[in-house]
């Protein structure tokens, strides 16, 4: 799998081409991490470049999405409320009609926010246009 990191006005957006597959998890979440260590907190990943899934591909997008999740809530610091997935600041991208099938059918469409494109993306993403819980 490759990966490639563009940063824009704070939000990091990575880019994956090959099979997310055990490996191609691996190396998604030792990126994610890598970037969580810089200070980074506003994910896009596009998912052009990927027409393949499998469980481990999964696990890398909910261990992604749960732990920016759990960002969101420590930051607003609102214990026992639902933080709405348009506080969240992560979002995945251009996903291919074969991925987003395994997505559908692990009936996870709900937890992994999903929008078609880049600007969809950064529009969403802009602090003032973040409702308040």
């Amino acid at each position: 799998m490759e990966l490639t990191v563009k940063q824009q006005q704070g939000i990091y957006l990575i880019e994956a081409s090959g099979d997310l597959d055990i490996t191609g998890s691996i190396q998604l979440k030792d990126v994610f991490m890598k970037l969580l260590q810089n200070t980074a907190e506003r994910f896009i990943i596009s998912l052009k470049g990927v027409r393949f899934m499998d469980s481990s591909g999964i696990g890398a997008l909910l261990f992604i999405a749960s732990t920016v999740k759990k960002m969101a809530l420590d930051g607003e610091q609102v214990s026992g409320k639902q933080v709405p997935w348009e506080r969240v600041p992560f979002v995945l991208i251009d996903v291919q009609e074969p991925v987003r099938l395994v997505i559908e059918r692990t009936k996870l469409s709900d937890y992994l926010p999903i929008t078609t494109k880049l600007p969809d993306a950064l529009a969403n993403m802009e602090p003032e246009d973040i409702p308040e819980l």
